[in-house]
């Protein structure tokens, strides 16, 4: 099916789980490197140093080695981020980047994403603090917008413009997209309280997700069709 029409009709936003869910599969080695394991780092990271004193002048040795753990995975985090963004909006093309290739390709986007973040952030809450409405329709102005900065190499300012611009015309898929992320997130979260692995549950739960709004990037910007990366379309295009 056309991923795009003359009514600009996207694909369903639960229809991106199952090509979501595919391309976490195929680039499974780069969502782990990227992100998951610093995350999952600061989280064990965060919970030994929080079990222990939290006076910075009497630290247990537990609490140092916490704190130095969740430290060292949060810049590792930081730094690999702008290489996850790439690799998913490389993977949603059907690409599948390495993943040394897409941290040393996203990492100079990386002090630009800073600035984005802080005046997406900054514009957010104002919108906010003015109405709730224009804080919500900033959050859909600037869904793609991180997207439109490591992929296009835009600045802030162009990328935050760029992202406004294309989610405009279809809004109703984008809030879709960020309705069944936090659905599914939602989800993810109620599993964190299993004890011993209920963090890794969650977190793994949480990424079937992850590549929904790359693949929504590259439908709105390339009409890269979502669905083919499903696994039900699989066995007709081999047929074909």
């Amino acid at each position: 099916m056309g991923a795009l029409n003359k009514e600009r009709k996207l694909t369903p936003s639960w229809d991106l789980l199952a090509p979501s869910v595919e391309l976490v599969k195929r680039n499974i080695w780069s969502v782990l490197y990227l992100s998951f394991l610093p995350s999952l780092f600061v989280s064990v990271g965060s919970t030994m140093a929080s079990s222990g004193k939290l006076n910075f002048s009497d630290l247990s040795a537990h609490s140092i080695v916490g704190f130095s753990i969740a430290g060292v995975a949060g810049l590792w985090a930081l730094l690999a981020f702008p290489g996850y963004l790439y690799m998913q909006v490389e993977a949603s093309k059907g690409n599948t980047p390495a993943p040394l290739e897409c941290f040393t390709k996203g990492l100079p986007r990386l002090l630009p994403l800073i600035a984005m973040f802080i005046i997406q952030g900054i514009t957010v809450f104002v919108g906010f603090l003015l109405l709730i409405v224009p804080g919500l329709i900033l959050v859909r102005s600037y869904f793609l917008s991180e997207y439109f900065l490591v992929d296009q190499k835009l600045g802030p300012l162009a990328a935050l413009s760029a992202s406004s611009k294309a989610t405009k015309p279809v809004s109703y898929w984008i809030w879709g997209t960020i309705g069944v992320g936090i659905v599914i997130s939602l989800m993810a979260a109620s599993l964190s309280f299993i004890p011993f692995a209920g963090s890794i549950i969650s977190g793994a739960i949480g990424y079937i997700y992850a590549f929904a709004a790359a693949l929504r990037y590259n439908e709105v910007t390339n009409g890269i069709n979502p669905m083919q990366f499903g696994r039900h379309n699989e066995s007709s295009l081999d047929a074909s």
